[in-house]
């Protein structure tokens, strides 16, 4: 039995509580924990050191043969080839696991081509760099695979860009965002040496906070540090590390939120989500930020040099600035400056799982987004990226994004369900009201209730007796401007003003019966709702507004 949105809300109860390891929330990166598998054991050098890396390869490998993510529609990422590689590499290391073994490079035969071909226009920076590097450590240890004649010139294309980088670039050199030793495993060993290693490490050990290079330091320097900082990662992260540690927990959870707030599902989450924004507006209160202006000058130029790796940060600067006064002149730079990154990365063609969100959000101002229908491409979309991390965007792991996936989806059917029954109560009052039967002007009756219905915020009862105001303004104005004659203009203008329905015949009647239906609708819900009658108070406001209908006109000027 499929499982209601009741059952699949009771087990996402505790999503975002309290006692929840915010690491369990993103997926590991197959691609570093094969590396810390790789690490050989300083008193037993036979076997490896952080075992439960070693287990996490073991228990992970898709049916497929690879190792890694897989994307919106199932199949793997560009990333899974260089991951498969690791892992390959760290259980023939160990001498384990051969048909494990053989059954990742039976995918990589089998797979190399198509995926270097469909990503040949958006290889990142970190592919580029390390994908080569891998290809040649696995033929070193005996395991070279077949490739096909595209996939060979694939890689000696990947091969010169990634000669051009290391020509470029120093290994240390921090004007990169992501410098070139934060792969420092698969940069030649020639190219460093340990003291520049040890000079650079960051003061928790690492590497930039990279534990593929920080292993690949250890395993060159034997530095404590670097030991200590791979055993904490591990002892955090047991189930497969993260491609990059520590994170910024608090990032994670606004990440979070605004993912269920994309999926839908904001309504179900209140209590929880409310906390977590609390949270990090105190902390944003709590903390002094400032930068001198040659400090602004490196961000700005960081985030120029590297679009790609800020793609989802200037996504969210750009959707920031939607709502600004003409005065605010710093939010008017920064939308120009977001925008003019984010089109820089849509003409790289670099972040391809972004493309579709980033065109979107260009294209279509925030004030004619439809909630109910962007939920709806967040669903489909499905890519569940957060930020860009070192090689890929952190995901959403499993089971937390399937589950997240089917609510979506069952709150989404739920809410289209509640969306049709209310339209045909609302075509039903038309044809009882009899304005669908007027014969002239615009019967917008699905049209306004989209309207209307597009407002996530607006209740059910708030939601229809707007879209029955809409249908009645929308009808009345087209009779005052386009049907009616003069003499029934005034009739209903003072039958309006009186609320009297004498003397009204014709369009005149149909229309003052459906207001006045209307305004004794919604008198009796406020009477109900709150105990008071607002009835006149209505009507008082109505016949003002009316005035504003029908403007007598003037008689002809007399002939000079």
């Amino acid at each position: 039995m499929e499982p209601s949105i009741y059952d699949l809300l009771k087990d996402q109860e505790t999503l975002l509580g309290n006692n929840v390891d915010p690491y369990s929330y993103i997926s590991p990166s197959a691609y570093d924990t094969a590396w810390l598998a790789i690490v050989p054991d300083s008193n037993t050098p036979i076997q490896p050191m952080f075992v439960e890396c070693f287990n996490w390869i073991l228990d992970n490998q898709k049916e497929q043969g690879f190792w890694g993510d897989v994307d919106k529609r199932g199949l793997p990422t560009i990333e899974t080839l260089p991951a498969t590689i690791a892992c390959v590499i760290a259980l023939n290391k160990w001498n384990e696991g051969r048909n494990k073994q053989d059954k990742g490079l039976s995918f990589l035969e089998a797979n190399l081509e198509k995926l270097l071909t469909q990503h040949s226009e958006s290889f990142s920076r970190w592919f580029v760099i390390v994908f080569p590097s891998m290809v040649a450590l696995v033929s070193s240890v005996g395991l070279g695979f077949n490739f096909s004649d595209r996939s060979k010139l694939a890689l000696m294309n990947l091969s010169y860009n990634r000669a051009q980088i290391l020509q470029r670039e120093e290994i240390f050199d921090e004007n990169h965002y992501i410098p070139l030793a934060s792969c420092l495993e698969a940069l030649p060993p020639s190219s460093y040496d340990h003291a520049d290693i040890i000079k650079n490490l960051n003061s928790d050990g690492s590497l930039y906070q990279s534990p593929s290079a920080t292993a690949q330091a250890f395993m060159a320097t034997g530095n404590a540090d670097c030991l200590i900082y791979l055993q904490s990662v591990v002892q955090r992260c047991p189930q497969g590390v993260p491609q990059s540690f520590p994170i910024d927990e608090e990032l994670l959870k606004l990440s979070i939120v605004d993912h269920i707030q994309k999926l839908g599902l904001a309504e179900h989450f209140k209590q929880d989500t409310g906390r977590i924004l609390a949270e990090a507006y105190r902390n944003y209160k709590n903390k002094e930020y400032s930068s001198s202006e040659s400090g602004q000058q490196e961000i700005r130029q960081h985030v120029e040099n590297n679009p790609e790796y800020f793609s989802s940060v200037m996504l969210d600067v750009f959707k920031a600035t939607e709502l600004m006064f003409p005065e605010e002149i710093e939010l008017d730079e920064a939308r120009s400056f977001s925008r003019n990154s984010l089109e820089k990365v849509l003409s790289i063609g670099q972040c391809p799982s972004l493309t579709n969100v980033i065109e979107h959000e260009i294209n279509i101002p925030w004030i004619t987004q439809m909630g109910h229908l962007q939920n709806r491409m967040w669903i489909e979309e499905e890519n569940n990226n957060f930020w860009m991390g070192k090689g890929s965007f952190h995901m959403l792991q499993s089971p937390h994004k399937d589950n997240l996936r089917q609510l979506a989806i069952k709150n989404f059917e739920s809410r289209q369900s509640t969306y049709k029954h209310e339209l045909e109560e609302l075509k039903r009052w038309t044809r009882i009201n009899r304005l669908s039967d007027l014969g002239f002007g615009r019967e917008r009756t699905t049209y306004c209730y989209f309207a209307i219905a597009s407002c996530d915020s607006v209740g059910a009862s708030l939601r229809m007796m707007v879209s029955k105001l809409a249908i009645l303004i929308t009808v009345t104005d087209d009779f005052y401007d386009t049907e009616g004659s003069i003499l029934e203009l005034r009739a209903l203008t003072d039958a309006i003003r009186r609320w009297d329905v004498i003397g009204l015949s014709g369009h005149n009647k149909t229309i003052f019966k459906a207001l006045d239906n209307f305004m004794t609708l919604v008198a009796a819900k406020h009477q109900q709702q709150h105990g008071m009658d607002i009835s006149y108070y209505h009507r008082a406001v109505v016949s003002a507004c009316n005035c504003y209908y029908f403007i007598p006109r003037s008689p002809p000027s007399p002939l000079n």
